[in-house]
């Protein structure tokens, strides 16, 4: 089971990140979701909705790693990945929470949609299939992995980035928001194949994107 599935730690903290949400949202106050995130819970969110995203490049890096030093891999590729969605929520989470909550939960919904038909779009998702070299021991190995981890970040920022932003938006860190948002992400970063892929319907659906790795 290990042998086959590699990047179980980054599994297993995806998982435990859902289940601290959930009890966070339970035990909270009826005052909680009302409020703009704050950073701690904004990464947490981000662990728990991207880092299952990310997995196939996870193994990518278990996989091309010295097993000794594999989990240092891993975990120095997700520090780097993590790293541009803390940023990000940095700079939404102030300015979002001066914001009419309304209008702007419909802009971001609507401005999430129109983004997965744009070029710009379109390469980021490119990115996000790209690999680069990595170095098998030292420092250049420790580098290697968070470089991917950053270039890993920047491109699916590019992707998801403003299907992300509706979770910054003060009353949206609820578990039937993240569970929404997270189906959202998961089918655009993998759309589906078929006939299913070309109809019109959810905001999540691209009419011309194939992406292969370059």
């Amino acid at each position: 089971m290990i042998r086959r599935t590699p990047h179980w730690p980054a599994m297993a903290l995806a998982v435990a990140a859902w289940a601290a949400l959930l009890f966070q949202a339970v035990t909270a106050g009826p005052t909680h979701h009302a409020t703009p995130p704050t950073l701690a819970s904004w990464t947490l969110m981000c662990v728990a909705m991207m880092v299952p995203v990310v997995l196939p490049a996870v193994r990518h890096v278990a996989a091309n790693s010295l097993r000794r030093r594999r989990s240092q891999a891993m975990a120095t590729f997700l520090a780097g990945y993590l790293a541009v969605w803390v940023l990000l929520g940095v700079l939404l989470i102030p300015v979002l929470a001066r914001l009419p909550r309304l209008p702007l939960l419909v802009t971001l919904v609507l401005a999430a949609a129109l983004w997965q038909f744009t070029p710009a779009r379109r390469a980021c998702m490119r990115a996000c299939h790209r690999t680069i070299p990595l170095p098998p021991t030292g420092w250049r190995a420790t580098r290697g992995a968070l470089r991917f981890g950053l270039w890993h970040g920047l491109g699916c920022a590019g992707v998801c980035g403003p299907l992300m932003a509706i979770m910054a938006v003060p009353g949206t860190h609820h578990p039937l928001w993240m569970i929404a948002v997270t189906a959202a992400v998961l089918l655009t970063r993998y759309p589906p194949r078929g006939r299913l892929a070309w109809r019109p319907g959810p905001l999540v659906l691209d009419a011309h994107l194939r992406t292969t790795p370059d």
